[in-house]
């Protein structure tokens, strides 16, 4: 039987899925109330209060008036592993990691007047060489084979005209050993 019809039970007609009787003997079909439906546990998107108070994943605090009681969240790993570090105290060996959208770049105007920025460096992991006073020297690891400079000092805008020196964003990691 298709999706989306009814077939009436006294006299074996099909019917469309919105319709409330049939059209044939006029049985009236069972109708479910959705006002009924409580949740009587916490399901999938839901959560509990010691008071017993269901309610959503993301509030903060139990809506019940008599328990107002915060709910305990823990702290989401990425922020976590993203804590600024001092790259001048970098040592031979550390591992870091360059995010995307920072550090040097070409800036150039589109037909439509926006301006663009193009990043010239390679987010990833790489493994420090040496510190230097305006950067690192890092030999990168993955696909970001090879010995790299990331510029680490002040920011400077329009070299040439159109490139901006700015400030690599780094974080320190911790590589797994395979």
């Amino acid at each position: 039987m298709p999706s989306g019809i009814k077939i009436c039970p006294t006299c074996q007609k099909t019917t469309g899925p919105r319709a409330k009787t049939c059209s044939n003997c006029n049985h009236i079909f069972a109708i479910k109330d959705k006002s009924a439906t409580v949740l009587d546990a916490a399901g999938r998107g839901r959560k509990t209060c010691s008071c017993g108070t269901i309610c959503g994943v993301r509030t903060k605090t139990c809506p019940n008036p008599k328990c107002k009681k915060p709910f305990d969240f823990l702290p989401s790993s990425m922020k976590e592993h993203r804590k600024p570090i001092d790259w001048q105290e970098l040592r031979h060996g550390d591992y870091i990691r360059v995010l995307g959208g920072s550090g040097p770049y070409h800036q150039t105007t589109n037909e439509d007047g926006t301006i663009e920025n193009i990043y010239m460096s390679h987010p990833g992991i790489f493994k420090v060489h040496m510190v230097l006073p305006n950067g690192i020297r890092a030999w990168g690891v993955g696909k970001n084979c090879g010995h790299h400079f990331i510029y680490m000092g002040p920011y400077e805008f329009g070299l040439g005209g159109v490139i901006c020196r700015a400030p690599h964003k780094i974080v320190k990691v911790k590589r797994k050993v395979r």
